[in-house]
């Protein structure tokens, strides 16, 4: 029980693939019964670096709260990484995606989610929140989902959204509270709020 905190940082060399926090494989889980749940990573990266994401969930890993009070919340908060460098796409603030359970959610309390994409120079494709299917965002119960997305400033590439949600299956909802979306895009040629079947 209690408060659960964890913040991370990614190395911040050329090579590719710097997280500041990666969840990933089934049973792989940050949770609390009893208390607030806040995750904050900041992806690393310099040079051509690329695929740097503040936070990343993949295969089935969750981010969530067992607690069903009110003050059971979850907060992610992801900056995507190689803010400096001279290239190097996909620098995501959070990512969802792999296999079916990889996901934030709660088990009634509010669920906040904001994410900054990373990325300079020529980079393109650094959204602040991507949800890729069957990746979800959710609350249980009557808990509010906010999810607010910008995308990449510090480059002048493409497509970087501020929330980006694809695939059959990537979701955003909630059981029974309100939710609400909000992105800005960065870049050139850039949706604030992009959701594709594929």
């Amino acid at each position: 029980g209690g408060a659960v905190e964890v913040v991370g940082m990614g190395a911040g060399n050329t090579g590719s693939r710097n997280y500041g926090v990666l969840v990933s494989g089934a049973g792989s889980t940050v949770t609390s019964t009893d208390g607030t749940v806040q995750v904050t990573g900041t992806g690393g990266g310099s040079g051509s670096s690329s695929d740097n994401y503040g936070v990343y969930i993949n295969n089935a890993g969750v981010i969530t709260n067992a607690g069903t009070g009110t003050s059971a919340t979850v907060t992610v908060t992801g900056n995507g990484g190689n803010t400096s460098g001279t290239s190097g796409n996909n620098n995501y603030g959070v990512y969802i995606t792999g296999t079916v359970g990889s996901q934030i959610n709660s088990s009634g309390a509010a669920v906040s989610v904001t994410g900054t994409g990373g990325g300079s120079g020529t980079s393109g494709n650094n959204h602040g929140v991507y949800v890729a299917a069957p990746g979800i965002i959710s609350a249980g119960g009557n808990g509010t989902v906010a999810v607010v997305g910008q995308g990449g400033t510090g480059a002048t590439g493409n497509s970087n959204y501020g929330v980006f949600v694809t695939g059959f299956n990537g979701r955003i909802t909630s059981s029974g509270g309100n939710v609400s979306v909000g992105g800005t895009g960065g870049g050139s040629v850039a949706a604030g709020l992009r959701a594709a079947t594929g």
